[in-house]
């Protein structure tokens, strides 16, 4: 028996796949990898300063993939737990 949601409330669940997209963007923005712990200084300050927009674009990204669309799919997930009538405590031990 298929489950009614009507508008957003069925693609909730695609909030996982958003995260991960959303996560690898994230990375993919940065670009090359960082100079290593024992480069020079000067090397690290013109890496990050060169690479300022890659790096905001990952954090944005990463915050909202993280607070948006992960809590997104939890909260269908818990919505479908609730509505086959499964006990959520035993699924999800919240203690």
């Amino acid at each position: 028996m298929a489950i009614y949601r009507p508008g957003w409330e069925r693609f909730a669940p695609l909030g996982a796949f958003g995260f991960l997209l959303f996560i690898a963007l994230g990375a993919a923005a940065v670009g090359e990898s960082s100079p290593s712990g024992d480069a020079p200084a000067a090397e690290i300050a013109a890496y990050f300063a060169e690479h300022q927009g890659g790096h905001l674009l990952n954090m944005f990204l990463g915050a909202f993939g993280s607070f948006v669309l992960f809590h997104l799919f939890l909260a269908s997930l818990g919505g479908r737990f609730a509505a086959s009538r499964v006990r959520t405590a035993c699924v999800l031990r919240l203690r």
